[in-house]
């Protein structure tokens, strides 16, 4: 009987003896990252909320196809149609060339580091309606100020009058540029950054023409719409 418990317990001992030793070891490799500046140009976005792509048709609004840190993404189209010749002072209203989209709206991207720009300006001119024959002289195209929306909010679909300011232009055909749509004075370094739109409905763009004024034919006006760095007045 203590011949097989000796047996037994020298079996295990040597089953414990040639277990191996085992080591731990430590190895490394770097994960690695280049930024570069952001040249390339944003598609548009829905501009009551620019967290979400626009899909629709922007028969009322058109692309720029501007590239770069900072662009002007989207700017409306103004189109008051085929309209009556009235004798008096007259106002027109420009019409809704798409059921899905019935708002003009101006959409700003900024990508640039917050090192190397705060806010940013966008301000409008145009030259006089004039047809081959005549000049619509006086009249005056009103469009109305905007409601601002940031894809980076919070609720990005909420208006926001903190960070923007939007306003009503009216322009007279003299080439005199207006602030139409801006960061706010008190514009941070993160202000404006990402997607911004402003937006309004297209039908309450209005052209007024004087008294006596309009002849048969088609005006044309030149709208220019321009987007500089900085919240300037």
């Amino acid at each position: 009987m203590k011949k097989a418990i000796l047996s037994g317990l020298l079996v295990c001992g040597a089953v414990l003896f040639m277990v191996p030793m085992v080591y731990a070891a430590d190895a490394t490799t770097e994960g690695t990252i280049t930024f570069t500046e952001n040249n390339s140009n944003t598609s548009p976005v829905n501009p009551l909320d620019p967290a979400e792509d626009f899909s629709g048709t922007l028969t009322t609004n058109t692309t720029t196809g501007s590239e770069g840190a900072l662009t002007l993404d989207v700017i409306p189209n103004i189109d008051f149609g085929t309209q009556e010749i009235f004798a008096s002072e007259h106002t027109y209203k420009a019409i809704v060339a798409s059921e899905e989209l019935e708002s003009n709206y101006l959409q700003v991207t900024d990508n640039r580091t917050l090192s190397s720009g705060k806010g940013w300006t966008i301000t409008v001119s145009n030259t006089q309606f004039t047809s081959d024959s005549s000049t619509l002289t006086g009249a005056t195209l009103t469009i109305p100020a905007g409601e601002a929306r940031n894809n980076l909010n919070t609720i990005s679909s909420d208006i926001d009058t903190t960070n923007f300011l939007t306003y009503e232009v009216a322009l007279t055909g003299t080439g005199t540029a207006q602030t139409i749509f801006k960061t706010a004075d008190t514009a941070d370094d993160m202000t404006g950054k990402g997607t911004s739109t402003s937006t309004w409905p297209a039908a309450n763009v209005t052209l007024t023409v004087p008294q006596l004024t309009a002849q048969e034919g088609s005006y044309a006006s030149t709208i220019t719409w321009t987007l500089t760095a900085g919240a300037t007045t």
